[in-house]
């Protein structure tokens, strides 16, 4: 009987050491899920983008996104003109803005990962797609 009863204990520890260990072991992604907010703040500073089938002038500049008293602003520095954001809107790492570009309102959104900024630009013309990065800032 005392084999049985010591066995029994064994069996009994074994299986709450399982349990234990499943339970700290969850990996249910959609229980352990974080929600990480990215601060507005990593869209500041300067970023060199690209656009491809615009005309050349505005195929290529660099976008200055600042933060002032609490207000975002927003250039776009051209070779031959530096352009004012108007009606931004940051949500996370988005920034929503509309340029006037020879006389037309053109919608520009740009989203920031890490060094990398992409979005698109609409505009009577069409949809164009926009990469960039951040631009080295001087030592």
């Amino acid at each position: 009987m005392k084999s049985i009863t010591k066995k029994l204990q064994y069996v009994f520890v074994a299986a709450l050491l399982l349990c234990v260990t499943a339970t700290i072991a969850n990996t249910n992604i959609t229980e352990n899920k974080m929600d990480i907010s990215v601060s507005a703040d990593e869209l500041l500073g300067a970023w060199v983008y690209t656009v491809e089938n615009v005309p050349y002038e505005y195929s290529k500049g660099v976008f200055l996104i600042s933060k002032e008293k609490g207000a975002y602003n927003v250039q776009v520095q051209l070779p031959h003109a530096t352009l004012i954001g108007e009606d931004i809107e940051v949500k996370g790492n988005t920034v929503k803005f509309n340029l006037i570009i020879e006389g037309q309102s053109v919608s520009v959104e740009l989203t920031s990962n890490g060094d990398n900024i992409t979005g698109e630009s609409n505009s009577m013309d069409g949809t164009y797609q926009i990469e960039g990065k951040r631009q080295a800032q001087p030592e």
